[in-house]
């Protein structure tokens, strides 16, 4: 049943033109279909090429057979695609993927994502050793609004996410390079402290 139902869902998601693609895109959909969930991901062909000569090499590519190169991108999608929701990891196992000339789709039913979550860690470093590289990730529930976050090296292709009745909210978190910071100057401003009032101790002692 779960794999008719991933079938379903997945000719009807791919039920649309495939354009050109900007290659330093990468779409990540989460959507609430009312019965559950599922991650539908667009790539553009390009970028899935070089992402697999990178990984394997040029010459492990050639001469494969579409099916044996279509399981080696979702042996990397999968390795490059970390979901945690409620404490749970989310793992991607029933689903599909559609290969074109210009875009790569692939879409997985996720029966283990809580209907209702509250809080999620998303970390996906896919085509990451791309300059510029932007993954797209968007969650849709429902409506005309699609909340989006932006994924790239200024925040490690990472976002920590709470789900509020108000929508999905990104959850801003002090950087590690900003703590160092504050416990350098605390340090600093401590040294420097404990040096006046030994100096102070002196002269009163002279």
């Amino acid at each position: 049943m779960k794999t008719i139902l991933a079938i379903l869902l997945f000719i009807g998601a791919t039920a649309f033109s495939a354009v050109a693609h900007n290659a330093k895109i990468a779409t990540f959909t989460l959507r609430d279909t009312g019965a559950g969930w599922m991650i539908e991901m667009n790539f553009a062909q390009a970028g899935v090429d070089a992402a697999m000569i990178e990984e394997h090499g040029k010459q492990n590519l050639e001469g494969l057979s579409q099916r044996v190169y279509q399981d080696l991108v979702v042996d990397y999608v999968k390795s490059n695609f970390n979901l945690i929701v409620d404490g749970k990891r989310i793992n991607l196992e029933t689903g599909g993927i559609m290969m074109g000339s210009h875009q790569t789709d692939l879409k997985f039913v996720l029966p283990n994502l809580p209907l209702q979550p509250t809080k999620a860690f998303v970390y996906i470093p896919m085509f990451g050793t791309t300059y510029n590289q932007t993954n797209l990730f968007r969650i849709y529930r429902g409506g005309k609004n699609i909340t989006k976050f932006f994924l790239s090296e200024d925040n490690d292709f990472k976002v920590d996410l709470t789900f509020t009745p108000d929508g999905v909210l990104a959850v801003e978190k002090e950087t590690q390079d900003n703590k160092i910071l504050m416990l350098g100057s605390g340090g600093i401003m401590l040294g420097t402290l404990l040096a006046i009032m030994l100096m102070s101790r002196k002269k009163l002692g002279s």
